[in-house]
C-alpha cells in the first residue's frame, strides 16, 4: 500500500469513529435497527482502518535476517481481521433485526438520521472510489468495506423513507439482507486473503505476461516453464529459460540476471530466481535395446546437459 493508502485509512478511520458517535446516538433514541446496523459498523469500521494502518505500516518493514522475503504478509492478515470483523457485525444485525421483529418494536425516524446514513454513503462512495484498483490487499479490503457501506447507506436511506411514510417495520426487514450481504462479503474477502497466505499461484493471464517478459530478451531461445507464487500481494516467481548451448557460464549469468531485473521490475513481483538451460534442437536418437554405454563414456542426457554435440562415428 503506498503512503496515500495510509493516509486514506486513517482519514476514514477518524470519518467513521464521528459516524459511529452521531448514528449511536440517535440509534439509542430512536430504536432504530438500520441505524443500530449503521452504528455498528461505523464501529467496526473504526477498528478495521487501525488494524489495516498498523498492517500497512509493517508491511512496508524492509526484509531482515528474520524475515529473508520481507513483510508483505502482514496485509493479508490485516485483512483477514477486516473480514472476520465483517461477519462478526452480520451476525450482530441479523440478531438485532429478529429481535425486533419478534418484539413489534417501532422505530422513531428523524431527519437528522437522514442525514448521517446519507453523509456516510457519500464519504464511503469517495474511499470506494480511490481504493477499488489497488491490488494491496489492505486497500483491497478497504475499498471492499467501502462498497459494502454505500450499498447499505442506500437501503438505509430506502428504509427510513419506506418507515417514516407507509410501513415502520420495513426498517427492521431491510436489515436482514444487509447483514447477509455483510456477512457474504466478509465470508468472499477471507477466502481471498487466505489464498494469498497459502501461496497461491496468480491467474494464468498474469503467469503468461511474466513469460512474455522473459521471451523478449535478447538471448532467451525459450522460456515455457514458469512457477509463481503469492507472499501475501507480491509474487515470488521461479522461471526456466533455454539458451544457446555456445554460451559460457558468464554469458549465461549475465543472461540469468537480465531476466531476473527484467521480473522483478514489475510492481507485483518481490522476487525472481531464473535457471538457465541449453536448448536441445537435435532429435533424440533412441539407443539399441541390446545395448549399453562403455564405461566411462558420456550419456545421451548428460550429452544434452553439458551442451556438446556427440561426435559421429568414424570421425575423429
Amino acid at each position: 500500500m503506498s503512503d496515500r493508502g495510509l493516509v486514506l485509512s486513517r482519514v476514514t478511520a477518524v470519518a467513521s469513529a464521528l459516524f459511529a458517535l452521531g448514528l449511536g446516538v440517535l440509534a439509542s433514541r430512536s430504536s432504530s435497527e438500520m441505524a443500530f446496523a449503521q452504528a455498528s459498523d461505523s464501529l467496526l469500521d473504526v477498528v478495521g482502518a487501525v488494524v489495516l494502518s498498523f498492517a500497512v505500516v509493517v508491511g512496508q518493514t524492509p526484509r531482515d535476517a528474520g524475515h529473508p522475503m520481507g513483510h508483505t504478509r502482514a496485509e493479508a492478515l490485516g485483512a483477514l481481521g477486516i473480514a472476520g470483523l465483517s461477519t462478526l457485525l452480520s451476525f450482530e444485525v441479523g440478531k438485532s433485526a429478529i429481535s425486533a421483529l419478534l418484539t413489534g418494536a417501532r422505530p422513531e425516524l428523524g431527519a437528522s438520521l437522514l442525514a448521517l446514513f446519507v453523509g456516510k454513503g457519500l464519504v464511503k462512495a469517495v474511499v470506494f472510489g480511490l481504493s477499488r484498483r489497488s491490488k494491496s490487499p489492505a486497500l483491497r479490503a478497504l475499498s471492499v468495506d467501502a462498497r459494502n457501506d454505500v450499498g447499505v447507506a442506500l437501503v438505509a436511506v430506502l428504509g427510513f423513507l419506506a418507515a417514516r411514510y407507509r410501513a415502520p417495520v420495513l426498517d427492521a426487514w431491510l436489515a436482514l439482507p444487509l447483514a447477509a450481504w455483510i456477512g457474504w462479503s466478509g465470508i468472499s474477502l477471507a477466502r481471498e486473503n487466505v489464498d494469498l497466505l497459502m501461496g497461491g499461484a496468480p491467474s494464468e493471464v498474469r503467469q503468461a505476461e511474466l513469460l512474455a517478459l522473459a521471451r523478449g530478451i535478447q538471448g532467451v531461445v525459450r522460456a515455457d516453464e514458469l512457477r509463481a507464487q503469492f507472499l501475501g500481494h507480491s509474487l515470488a516467481v521461479q522461471i526456466e529459460v533455454q539458451v544457446a548451448p555456445a554460451l559460457s557460464v558468464r554469458q549465461g549469468y549475465e543472461l540469468a540476471e537480465r531476466v531476473r531485473l527484467l521480473l522483478e521490475s514489475e510492481a507485483d513481483v518481490l522476487s525472481a530466481s531464473v535457471l538457465i538451460a541449453p536448448v536441445d534442437s537435435s532429435p533424440a536418437e533412441p539407443a539399441p535395446a541390446d545395448s549399453s554405454p562403455a564405461e566411462g563414456a558420456p550419456t545421451q542426457a548428460a550429452t544434452r546437459a553439458s551442451g556438446a554435440r556427440p561426435r559421429a562415428e568414424g570421425t575423429s
